[in-house]
């Protein structure tokens, strides 16, 4: 077949550390420690901090989000109309009252599938080979001095 060149599709992993508070972001000292630390188990370590907390999405694997109140399903487009409202905050107010109960929660606080969030510091792995075990997030929760959630994106 001349001309036609077929490609593989390539697609990327990530694991992104950060703070569960959107409004944490940890010293440089700290951050630098994480880096560190995760430099020493995968090859592509970086960190990011904003001015302003940044939605960080699960890519590809974000399935669905619910209410943390009653456990309802929320609408996507519901979801949307409350994102852009956020963004055009900078994401510092992330209140929202659910359709389905109409219970006061953040956009941080609803149950995410794969899990997400915001922040103003996220540490990126890219193309880890593996998740992170228990005992590491525990130590980058020491290092960092907060808690912290992990987001596996996929593009």
């Amino acid at each position: 077949m001349s001309g036609v060149r077929y490609t593989e599709a390539v697609s990327d992993s990530f694991l992104h550390v950060l703070p569960r508070s959107s409004k944490a972001c940890p010293s440089a000292g700290k951050q630098n420690d994480a880096v560190d630390y995760l430099r020493d188990r995968f090859s592509f370590v970086r960190c990011e901090t904003h001015a302003h907390p940044v939605f960080v999405d699960a890519g590809l694997s974000f399935e669905s989000v619910a209410c943390p109140l009653c456990g309802a399903a929320l609408d996507i487009g519901w979801w949307g109309e409350r994102m852009d409202i956020a963004a055009a905050a900078d994401f510092e107010e992330l209140g929202v009252v659910t359709p389905c109960c109409e219970g006061e929660s953040l956009l941080d606080a609803l149950r995410y599938l794969e899990e997400q969030g915001f922040a103003r510091c996220v540490i990126t792995v890219t193309n880890p080979g593996r998740e992170l075990g228990p005992a590491e997030v525990r130590e980058l929760q020491r290092l960092l001095g907060t808690q912290v959630r992990v987001v596996r994106q996929h593009m």
